[in-house]
C-alpha cells in the first residue's frame, strides 16, 4: 500500500487560524493581564470551589457560615470597645484631671458623702475593734483619690488585682495602694487579724494623700 502524500496530511489554513487563536485565547496570553487580573481569576475560580463544597455539603455550610458570622460579632464588638475606650474613656479622664470629680457615694456606697468623714468613720471603726470596715472605707477612699487623678478608673467589677495592675508605679501612692490591698485581702476576704496599728498607719496615709489631692 503505498503511503499517503505529506500535503494530505497537513493542516489546513483554518485549522491552524483555529488553534492560534485557542491558544491566545488563554489568561497569560491575554493583552494587559496582570498580576490583578490574575488574583482576580484566582478569587473567581475560588469562590466557585466554595459554592460547588457548599452545595455539596450543605450542614457544613451552614456551620461555617455559622463561625463567619460569630467572628464579624467578635470583631465589631472589639472594634466598639476599642472606639469607647479611645473616645469616651480619654475623655473621663481628662475631665477628672481637669477638676470634676466622680460622686463619692457611687463608690463610698453610702458610707460618706465625702472623703475626710469617710476617712473619720474608718478610724472609729477601727477604734471599735471593726477592723474590716476600717479597711474596707480606707481602701474605697484610696480607690476614689485615685479616681478623682485618673490614676485608675474605678468599677464594681474590677478586682483588687486590676486596680493595681492599672495604677502606674510611677504615682508615689502605688506603694500604698499596694500595702492597703494587701491588708483589704487579709482582712476583708481572709478574715485574718491585722495589727490595728498597722491599719491605722495605712489610714494615715490616705488622709495625707487626701490632703496632697486637696492642696
Amino acid at each position: 500500500m503505498d503511503p499517503l502524500p505529506l500535503a494530505s496530511v497537513a493542516p489546513t489554513p483554518e485549522q491552524v487560524r483555529r488553534a492560534t487563536e485557542e491558544v491566545l485565547g488563554r489568561t497569560e496570553f491575554r493583552p494587559g493581564a496582570g498580576s490583578a487580573d490574575l488574583v482576580l481569576d484566582a478569587i473567581r475560580r475560588a469562590l466557585a470551589s466554595v459554592g460547588a463544597w457548599a452545595l455539596s455539603h450543605p450542614v457544613g455550610a451552614w456551620l461555617l457560615i455559622l463561625v463567619l458570622v460569630l467572628i464579624l460579632i467578635a470583631l465589631l464588638l472589639h472594634i466598639g470597645w476599642t472606639f469607647y475606650r479611645v473616645v469616651f474613656r480619654t475623655g473621663n479622664i481628662q475631665t477628672k484631671r481637669g477638676g470634676a470629680a466622680r460622686s463619692s457615694w457611687e463608690i463610698l456606697e453610702g458610707a460618706a458623702r465625702d472623703w475626710g468623714s469617710a476617712l473619720v468613720k474608718a478610724k472609729d471603726a477601727l477604734a471599735r475593734g471593726d477592723e474590716r470596715r476600717a479597711v474596707w472605707i480606707g481602701h474605697r477612699v484610696l480607690l476614689g483619690l485615685l479616681d478623682e487623678r485618673g490614676a485608675l478608673e474605678f468599677a464594681a467589677w474590677k478586682t483588687n488585682a486590676d486596680y493595681l495592675a492599672e495604677c502606674p508605679s510611677s504615682q508615689p501612692v502605688s506603694r500604698t495602694l499596694g500595702e492597703l490591698t494587701r491588708v483589704y485581702d487579709d482582712v476583708v476576704y481572709g478574715h485574718r487579724r491585722v495589727d490595728p496599728g498597722a491599719i491605722g498607719s495605712l489610714l494615715d496615709r490616705v488622709g495625707q494623700t487626701r490632703t496632697e489631692a486637696a492642696s
